[in-house]
């Protein structure tokens, strides 16, 4: 489980290109086809991470309470050695992480280096995903500026992400912001500016 796919916060106007329809089934629990699904069988899901942190700590909680009404039992596996290694080593069977498995912010702060986390024979890519359209398209957008062809792009890679799912988006960004309640325009944001992308309209009375 990673926190994007392709366009890992380059702004919100790519967001709604992400959301495609495929992504609507995933939009509310349905604990009935999930049992279903697994035949009526208990299943346990292995979640690592690196650890301690409380926050993916708390994730992992919220999971767990999600899919026990469908009969998975979500467990916390996480140590101090939780890596992309766990995955490979059959030791967790999912890894909540950021881009290419690792437990911090994972960008290389280029939207299309990031995206490199879904070619096939990448090291950074810990689930060895490999789909030869996804290849395609991350090619394309390498040599592609203009920005109604990256959008057309990332929406082709969404249906296909989305159908596959070697990695789950649970979230953009976890971050919290702190400012006085006096403080006017201080707004959160998942672009790769985060909070400071309107400093210049910050306000804070004296």
């Amino acid at each position: 489980m990673m926190n994007a796919r392709l366009d890992t916060s380059i702004g919100d106007s790519f967001a709604s290109v992400e959301a495609a329809a495929e992504a609507g089934r995933f939009m509310r629990s349905d604990p009935i086809a999930a049992r279903a699904a697994a035949a009526n069988r208990p299943l346990t899901l292995r979640v690592g991470y690196q650890a301690p942190n409380p926050r993916r700590a708390a994730i992992v909680s919220a999971m767990a309470q999600a899919c026990e009404p469908a009969g998975i039992t979500v467990q916390d596996v996480s140590s101090p050695e939780t890596g992309p290694h766990s995955l490979r080593d059959n030791q967790v069977d999912a890894l909540l992480s950021s881009i290419g498995g690792v437990p911090g912010s994972g960008s290389t702060g280029s939207w299309l280096m990031d995206a490199y986390a879904l070619r096939s024979r990448e090291g950074k890519n810990p689930a060895n995903y490999a789909n030869g359209q996804i290849d395609g398209i991350i090619a394309a957008l390498a040599v592609t500026t203009n920005a109604r062809d990256q959008s057309r792009l990332l929406g082709d890679a969404s249906a296909i992400l989305w159908n596959d799912l070697p990695t789950l988006p649970l979230y953009r960004q976890p971050r919290v912001l702190i400012a006085p309640k006096s403080m006017y325009a201080a707004t959160p944001s998942v672009t790769r500016w985060g909070a400071g992308w309107n400093m210049d309209r910050w306000v804070l009375p004296t």
